[in-house]
This record gives structure tokens, C-alpha cells and sequence, in this order.
């Protein structure tokens, strides 16, 4: 048959066998922080200004396991231009998979 659907198992490299970098998530942490820092004070209404402070919490929180989902998380969440987010997603990933290697 043509249109028949077959399954396939797909195996996707788990980042979570190894933590990254201390060093690259602190300094994750920190320009995470100070972004939503500056977006909160910037926000013209309480709701998304008190969603930021929520999001800079989180970020606090997070374990270094953790930070490179949050990294996607935030840029997928964030305001900015498309071009903008790939860039800060790509710099930090290309941080997180060189300290992981």
C-alpha cells in the first residue's frame, strides 16, 4: 500500500546524562536575570511585570541539568525578533554541547 504509515523509534541524545558547565550556567543565570530584570521594569502592566519576576524566580531555581531546557524555554517565550532569539538560543547551546563534550 502506498499511504500506509509505518512506526520508527526515534532516539533523541539525552543532555541530561551529563551536567553542563558550572561557569556557562552561572553565566547563563546571570544575563537570564538581567534581561528579565530589565523587561519587567520596562513592562507597561503589572500582570506582565509580575510574569517576569515569576520567570527570573525559575531561573534562580533552576538546577544546571535544567538550564539548557529553560534556555529554549525563554527564547521560545521571550519578546524579540526571530533572528534575535536563534541568536542568543545558538550561543548558548554552542556553550552548553562544547563544555558537554
Amino acid at each position: 500500500m502506498q499511504n500506509e504509515l509505518f512506526d520508527h523509534e526515534v532516539e533523541y541524545a539525552s543532555t541530561l546524562e551529563k551536567s553542563p558547565d558550572p561557569n556557562v550556567v552561572a553565566k547563563f543565570k546571570e544575563a537570564a536575570l538581567l534581561l528579565l530584570d530589565r523587561l519587567a521594569r520596562d513592562s507597561t502592566t503589572t500582570v506582565k511585570r509580575e510574569r517576569y519576576v515569576e520567570a527570573a524566580n525559575v531561573v534562580e531555581e533552576v538546577s544546571d541539568q535544567r538550564a539548557p531546557q529553560l534556555a529554549d524555554l525563554l527564547v521560545g517565550c521571550l519578546p524579540g525578533e526571530y533572528s534575535d532569539k536563534l541568536g542568543m538560543h545558538h550561543e548558548f547551546q554552542t556553550l552548553v554541547f562544547l563544555t558537554l563534550s
